[in-house]
């Protein structure tokens, strides 16, 4: 094999990593698994639960959570759906949570426990209530800063249920590290454009090689013709 071409081995083999990465990380827009802390502070995913998942970001002592909640527990009665109640608040110690279901009358469904820095980093967020909404996939169907009502989140979950994927809202998830995504692609871009250079170089240097080569044999063996000849 070609020494050069052994050369450029490595160079497409980095190449494809940083692609392979850039296309991870932007398929993570839209397939979202969310971390969380369960009600015992132990960390936990809406990767491990199954069907269409609520998410709602909450405080405890909120009305507009509280109002939201209630709304939420609507929509369970009348779908087949996973709700999870984050405390926006990790001081607060698991008996505020079981108080908070108790006092306003929340099914054994729900799921509480608490947000992580990373997720509301991941998601902006920094008013309560907010909502997420995944489907049975994992991909982002809608996300709302403040409460919504019955209609609104009935419509987003018949959007997940047919997978209406052009109606689905993203904008609420830019990704997990939007700095990240925008290195990956200026840098595989960048590597890629030298790979191409790179290449074509080699390419038209080895055939100027052959040629030269080809040619000085050519020589060499009507040389020794000649002297064959003489001889």
């Amino acid at each position: 094999m070609n020494v050069k071409k052994i050369k450029i081995l490595p160079i497409l083999l980095i190449y494809l990593i940083l692609i392979s990465g850039t296309v991870l990380t932007r398929s993570d827009i839209t397939n979202t698994g969310i971390s969380f802390l369960d009600i015992d502070k132990n960390p936990d995913n809406t990767y491990n639960y199954e069907g269409i998942r609520l998410i709602q970001f909450f405080l405890p002592f909120c009305s507009s959570c509280i109002a939201e909640a209630a709304v939420l527990e609507q929509i369970n009665q009348n779908y087949n759906v996973t709700l999870f109640g984050l405390n926006a608040n990790r001081e607060d110690p698991k008996e505020i949570l079981l108080g908070f279901k108790a006092n306003h009358s929340l099914s054994d469904d729900w799921i509480f426990g608490y947000s992580t820095l990373e997720t509301e980093r991941m998601f902006d967020i920094r008013r309560v209530p907010t909502l997420v909404i995944l489907d049975d996939l994992g991909n982002i169907v809608d996300g709302v800063y403040g409460s919504v009502d019955y209609i609104y989140i009935e419509t987003r979950i018949q959007y997940a249920i047919d997978h209406m994927t052009e109606s689905y809202n993203t904008e609420i998830y830019p990704g997990k590290n939007p700095i990240t995504i925008a290195i990956f692609i200026i840098v595989g871009t960048t590597v890629g454009g030298l790979v191409l250079y790179f290449l074509v170089i080699s390419f038209f240097r080895s055939r100027k090689e052959a040629i030269i080569a080809s040619a000085l044999k050519k020589m060499t063996d009507e040389e020794l013709k000649k002297e064959d000849q003489k001889t």
